[in-house]
């Protein structure tokens, strides 16, 4: 038989089942066909997976004592997760004044923090003392 997704193909053969690729297309016993992963570009050249989005939010705070209004978790001393976002704050503000689509949610992973990456600790020191921050946000889409 033949079982075929967007991520893997295996083809079983009596009782052997064997993983062909990742990213290949079974088209018959014992056959398998590349096909072109679903990918594309974004805007700083890195190929994602199409059931991701990438785009900036910008927040821009009141004062040194505005709060953002919202919880993030760390993920792997990398990035952030928003967990939950608060019916007041810089956030909600914020998302008042763009499309939908371009509105900050929980579940979005903040991969950087007006230039920092890959440090979590340092991004949100960079939330606590920048009036100004701009979020590079990375949407899984269902």
């Amino acid at each position: 038989f033949r079982f075929v997704t967007s991520q893997y193909c295996a083809l079983s053969s009596g009782a052997e089942l064997r993983i062909v690729a990742m990213l290949s297309c079974c088209v018959g016993t014992g056959d398998a066909e590349e096909i072109k992963p679903p990918l594309a570009p974004s805007t700083d050249g890195v190929l994602l997976d199409l059931k991701e989005k990438m785009f900036t939010f910008v927040v821009q705070k009141s004062g040194p004592s505005d709060l953002l209004g919202m919880d993030v978790k760390h993920k792997k001393g990398q990035y952030l997760v928003v967990s939950k976002i608060f019916n007041d704050g810089a956030i909600k503000r914020s998302n008042g004044m763009v499309a939908d689509d371009q509105r900050l949610k929980e579940d979005d992973v903040i991969l950087e923090i007006n230039g920092i990456k890959g440090d979590d600790n340092a991004m949100v020191e960079e939330c606590k003392k920048s009036l100004k921050l701009e979020f590079k946000i990375k949407r899984n889409l269902k």
